[in-house]
């Protein structure tokens, strides 16, 4: 229908046509954002509440993980059996409920199935709207949904540092949280005829165009098509293509969690800074991943996603070396600021260059399992980060996410 177009023809233009959908998909997005900027600032408050170590944040990344790689990597048949709006509404709903089981957890066992509960729904929201994003959004919504992430993560550390603050409790965040999703879910769930009637409803620039009446295609186009078919899946480019996105978002992932999760630890319990001023630094990372993604969007439009993308790796690894030799307390802060600002553009770019990656048919499997791999990220890498501060002191976390960017 064509109140559902969210973007110019020919996705040329910068600036995204807002329409219910593109506002559904960033108030999701938002949300999706939310738990992760929580959990940061409240782990320390929740480990001494609960007489859990620094380590036992793998075993909460790992129970929301296994929820996210559940939903995710079977989002491909999830939405040919159930539909792309009912997967969105229930992963939006699962969310909503695993904060408020966390918010009244009376014991740590209530804790880690409550972030399962918020990874299962929060991989299908994700790869629901990203393969959905994948052919109706151009570079710049692409950015600007991914961005609505940065500002709930955002959010989530002033949140629940106001929330400590005033009651002495990291509960009521969660709870809050929690309600505010509710209000989310009712409006998926009023609208979602817009994204079942849109859904697979718009081409992808990168899929193949029918040649016009009474022009074959050159005998020599297909025989590459045919040759390129017939490659061992070792050597056939779109093989290495699918597996060398799943590659990246594996380190991305881990390296984006590894820094806003355990950045507020490394700088309190490592570094002695005060908490309120490592709770702005936090802030300051997500809001720098946010603002990233809404300048980088319009900017891949003028020198090309590829060229954005090789600059945001170098600024990475620029920013994790400062983070490593804690120069200063400030530029220790400033540095996690820069970490987000470049790790902006890699995740919603990557995303969108899939289609074109590894053609139109398989994108959204192909998206499925980058989520997944994201989630494997998280856990290995992440989780693996707090398992050795735990073990050796959290000094450790400023050279690990250093090593992880290297990579």
């Amino acid at each position: 229908m064509a109140g559902n177009v969210q973007h110019r023809a020919g996705k040329e233009g910068p600036i995204p046509v807002i329409t219910a959908t593109v506002v559904i998909s960033f108030l999701s997005f938002f949300t999706l954002g939310l738990p992760d900027g929580l959990l940061g600032v409240a782990w320390p408050t929740v480990r001494g509440e609960f007489g859990q170590p620094v380590g036992a944040i793998a075993f909460l990344l790992a129970s929301g993980s296994m929820g996210y790689l559940l939903s995710s990597t079977s989002i491909g048949r999830i939405i040919r059996r159930i539909g792309l709006a009912n997967a969105i509404v229930g992963g939006s709903a699962s969310i909503a409920m695993g904060l408020a089981l966390i918010a009244t957890a009376v014991s740590w066992w209530f804790i880690l199935p409550g972030y399962f509960l918020i990874g299962f729904g929060g991989g299908l929201v994700d790869a629901g709207f990203n393969a959905y994003a994948a052919d109706h959004f151009d570079a710049t919504t692409m950015n600007w949904m991914h961005a609505c992430f940065g500002i709930g993560a955002t959010v989530g550390p002033s949140m629940m540092t106001f929330s400590l603050l005033r009651t002495g409790s990291w509960r009521p965040a969660y709870l809050v949280s929690s309600l505010f999703i509710v209000l989310v879910t009712a409006l998926i769930l009023r609208f979602r005829h817009r994204i079942s009637g849109a859904a697979g409803g718009t081409r992808h620039p990168t899929e193949p165009v029918a040649p016009p009446a009474g022009h074959d295609l050159p005998a020599s186009a297909t025989a590459d098509i045919d040759r390129e078919g017939d490659l061992p899946a070792g050597r056939d480019p779109r093989w290495l293509s699918t597996w060398g996105g799943v590659a990246v978002f594996f380190l991305y992932t881990g390296i984006e969690v590894s820094t806003g999760q355990l950045g507020f630890t490394l700088l309190v319990e490592g570094r002695g800074v005060d908490p309120v001023r490592a709770g702005f630094w936090v802030s300051a990372f997500w809001l720098a991943l946010t603002v990233g993604r809404i300048l980088l969007g319009p900017l891949s439009h003028r020198v090309g996603s590829r060229r954005v993308l090789r600059g945001a790796f170098a600024l990475a690894v620029t920013a994790a070396l400062l983070l490593m030799l804690n120069l200063h307390p400030t530029l220790d802060g400033l540095s996690l600021a820069l970490m987000g600002f470049a790790l902006a553009s890699i995740f919603p770019l990557m995303t969108l260059l899939t289609s074109e990656r590894v053609g139109a048919a398989r994108a959204h499997d192909v998206i499925g399992y980058q989520m997944g791999a994201a989630t494997v990220g998280v856990v290995l890498l992440s989780g693996g980060g707090g398992v050795l501060a735990g073990r050796f002191g959290v000094a450790l976390i400023g050279p690990y996410i250093f090593v992880l960017t290297l990579l």
